[in-house]
């Protein structure tokens, strides 16, 4: 019974050791993924999973990678989310979608961030 008070602590601060080491590699995963590695968030990946599209949607998404290439990205997400709202995506167009959704609101955060004065 002595020790346990010590058991405690020792469970405790491994306990927090694993906790810290989850949060640092979850933000060195995140950091690591960017546009140009992850080719899931490609625009070209995008249209390849709507090739088979009608024409109004392929005309949608052909406006998401404008956007996307001229860094209009509100309007980007825009297309995004209606384009996400289609019925019967397949598995593959879903996380295109998604995928390049998850871009472009980062795009976004960045800027609004870097619009704040210092």
């Amino acid at each position: 019974m002595g020790n346990q008070p010590t058991n405690r602590k020792t469970l405790k601060s491994i306990r927090y050791v694993f906790i810290a080491l989850a949060a640092s590699t979850c933000l060195m995963a995140g950091c690591k993924q960017s546009y140009k590695e992850d080719p899931a968030v490609e625009p070209a990946s995008l249209q390849s999973s709507f090739a088979s599209a009608d024409a109004a949607t392929k005309g949608t998404v052909d406006a998401i990678v404008s956007n996307i290439t001229a860094m209009h990205y509100e309007e980007a997400l825009t297309d995004l989310q209606k384009v996400y709202s289609i019925s019967g995506l397949t598995p593959a167009q879903t996380n295109a979608v998604l995928g390049v959704k998850t871009f472009v609101m980062k795009k976004i955060a960045e800027a609004a961030k870097n619009s704040v004065p210092k």
